[in-house]
């Protein structure tokens, strides 16, 4: 546990480390015991909040990248740039594979099927999103979320949190970035994630296009 005090950290760090938490005590608000008796009632069941999808999604039109076999779900594109993977339905990595991006004093990591956990100044003591430390399923600290509001179709660009069975979902890892594709319900979605330089700041950039987009690999 890492104790930091509101007067002497930045505003929007503040902010940040607000959204991110899980669970916020206020001191002015009781004791832990009052203010856990007020919670919700944990065993009450959870409302889903939109229907699930109606129809299956569009599939991205992929090939193997050319340096990957078989065995494995992924392999070298753009001349060696890129590291492509490509999850089909029921593929999966045989462990997490995660891309580290980061500069000096900021940064985050990110796996084949999104999530991950940012970070600053220390990976270890100062996390600012939730990282469980699962070498086998990896759960998510992060999550972007799509939602139709005429249908109520929900789903994200990444493989997780919310993954179709029948869909297709590619990942590709380069220097200082990772980009994330996905097509569902005549929407393809492009999610590309990097730190700059300098400056303790993560981008992610949600590209959403309403055609259906067919693409290929290549040397």
């Amino acid at each position: 546990m890492v104790v930091l005090r509101s007067d002497l950290i930045p505003a929007q760090t503040h902010a940040l480390l607000i959204s991110a938490a899980r669970v916020v005590l206020v001191a002015q608000h009781g004791s832990l015991l009052d203010q856990l008796g007020r919670a919700a009632d944990p065993n009450a069941p959870v409302r889903p909040l939109v229907k699930p999808l109606t129809h299956r999604p569009q599939l991205l039109a992929t090939l193997r990248p050319p340096a990957s076999s078989s065995s494995t779900p992924g392999g070298f594109a753009a001349d060696g740039k890129e590291y492509v993977t490509v999850l089909g339905p029921g593929q999966s990595t045989p462990a997490p594979w995660i891309n580290v991006i980061a500069n000096a004093t900021f940064g985050f990591q990110t796996a084949t099927e999104g999530g991950g956990y940012t970070w600053s100044a220390n990976s270890r003591e100062n996390q600012l999103t939730p990282w469980s430390n699962d070498p086998v399923s990896d759960p998510p600290g992060e999550a972007f979320y799509i939602r139709d509001d005429e249908t109520g179709d929900l789903w994200s660009p990444t493989a997780l949190p919310i993954r179709d069975p029948q869909a297709t979902y590619v990942a590709r890892h380069g220097r200082g970035y990772s980009r994330f594709e996905h097509s569902a319900c005549g929407v393809a979605a492009s999610l590309l994630q990097y730190v700059p330089v300098e400056g303790s700041v993560k981008i992610s950039r949600l590209r959403l296009t309403n055609e259906p987009i067919a693409r290929a690999f290549s040397a």
